[in-house]
């Protein structure tokens, strides 16, 4: 087994509803903890990515990045955004539906 097949085994198979997300990040659900970890982290690299270049800015007069940089990562946290919007609309459609 390769290592992209190693690290897709373990997706579910199938379709995948917005109540998925919100009932295995639910408190208490299984794996909970290690969910809301890794979310913790990721928010918290996530940040540092945009706090140290400010310091460094500040500290040395001169940007860390270049021009091509920037441009990416306007365009990853566009992206993020409007993933964000569309999720949440979409949840928001999925939570008006009537029960089954």
């Amino acid at each position: 087994m390769n290592i992209i097949e190693r690290l897709i085994s373990g997706y579910p198979q199938g379709d995948v509803s917005p109540q998925d997300f919100i009932d295995h990040l639910s408190i208490g659900a299984d794996g909970w903890i290690g969910a809301w970890v890794a979310a913790g982290l990721a928010v918290i690299f996530g940040m540092l990515v945009y706090i140290i270049p400010i310091y460094l800015t500040e500290k040395d007069k001169v940007g860390p990045y270049p021009l091509w940089l920037h441009t990416f990562y306007c365009a990853a946290d566009f992206m993020g955004i409007v993933c964000l919007f569309f999720s949440v609309r979409g949840l928001v459609q999925y939570r008006d539906l009537p029960a089954k």
